[in-house]
Order: structure tokens, then sequence, then C-alpha cells
């Protein structure tokens, strides 16, 4: 469906996607509370003609509505790579809920094949359950990457996790290179990683933990880390 509205429109259901995410992450941390700031802001946002204003009210106060009933996130990603001739190639890439790859990179030459791995929400939150699984077949090179800090949000009650299953076939080799994870001050997470390896086959890899947020200050005092590789 295209949008009536032109870029005026395309900015304020931006802004409206915000602060969903926003309300998303407070009613994990305050589940008797109601945000409306997305209606509020709606209302006192100028140069939007009424048409606009009046679609955006209703989308934000279904986007309030959603934050406030929406429990959890799950998310699963599977990728498959392969040997084509003197090209590794992303044969394989299924998704389902936030969780994605848009295509296939090749910064490094044909024989590497690049994959950035997408989480649309930015952050998982108490309750999310996240999977991603790669095969990489014989002879072929992959590397998977992200395309920002990961984040771990306070959570009020719900763990939360994320299963990583990767399979390195015969002479294979795969690079799992993520940025930073940082988590928050009350978070609950648990992060499992396991790597099959076949003979002659090679896997680098690495996980950088911060708890808590260091640069505004916060220390993580409780909550919960379980990490297993």
């Amino acid at each position: 469906i295209g949008n009536p509205f032109g870029l005026a429109g395309t900015k304020l259901f931006g802004l409206l996607q915000d602060l969903f995410l926003s309300n998303r992450a407070q009613r994990r941390e305050h589940p008797m509370r109601t945000n409306t700031n997305a209606i509020a802001t709606t209302r006192t946002v100028f140069g939007f003609n009424q048409d606009v204003v009046a679609v955006a009210t209703r989308v934000a106060a279904s986007c309030a509505y959603a934050a406030q009933h929406l429990h959890s996130w799950h998310a699963e990603l599977r990728l498959g790579f392969a040997r084509d001739g003197n090209r590794c190639v992303m044969h394989e890439r299924r998704h389902v809920g936030p969780l994605r790859v848009q295509k296939a990179l090749y910064p490094e030459g044909d024989d590497v094949c690049q994959a950035i791995l997408l989480h649309p929400p930015s952050g998982i939150a108490g309750g999310d359950h996240l999977n991603i699984s790669a095969r990489v077949g014989p002879d072929a090179h992959a590397q998977l990457i992200t395309p920002g800090a990961g984040k771990w949000y306070r959570s009020a009650g719900p763990d939360a996790s994320q299963t990583i299953r990767f399979e390195v076939q015969e002479s294979a080799s795969l690079e799992w290179l993520p940025q930073e994870t940082i988590v928050f001050d009350g978070a609950r997470s648990h992060m499992d990683l396991r790597v099959s390896l076949a003979a002659d086959s090679r896997y680098l890899g690495w996980d950088i933990l911060c708890l808590g947020r260091r640069a505004a200050g916060e220390r993580f005092t409780r909550g919960h880390v379980g990490l297993h590789t």
C-alpha cells in the first residue's frame, strides 16, 4: 500500500514507530501504566495537514493499545550458505517475526558472503525469545555481523532468551562478529550459542558483554545474565 501523505506522512509515521517501541519498553517496566505520549505528540506536531494528523492519531492509539497488551515477541531466523563455483551464495533465508537479513553482501569479494542480521525492535525485552540458526555448506565461507550494539532491557519479571545454532560443514568457514551487547541493569537474559564443526572446518567468533550502561553511569546491580557457549 502506498503512502498517500507524501514525505510529511512518512516522517510522522517514523516518529510513531519510535514512540511505539518506547511505549513497549515502558510497559515491560511498568505493567500498569498506559502511555499516551504517541497520541499527544500527533496533536502537537505542526506542519502536517489535518488528514495526516487524523490518520496518525488512530495509528498512535493502536500503537498504545498494542504496547499495553503485547507481552513478548518471538522471532526466528534460518540461513543457509553454499559454494557455487567461485562464489559463496546465501541459498536459504527464512524468518518469522522481527528478525531478518535483507540481502547477501560481498565487501571482501565473491569468496565471502556477508549477512547483516537485523532486529528492527533494536532491543530485547523481558519475555522476548530469539532463535538464530545458520548452516554453511562444504567449502563455503560466510560472515555474520550486526549493524549496532545489542541491548537487553530491564525486565519486570519475565526472562528473555537468545538461542544461536551454527553448523559448519567440511572445509567451510564461518565468522560470527556481532557488535557489543549491552545488558541493562535489571535485565534477565539467557544467551546460548552452540557451534557444530565438521572436519577441516573453521569458526571465528566472539561475544562482547557490557554489564550496565557505563556511559550513563549505570552499573549492573540486579537481574541475571546467563551465557553458555
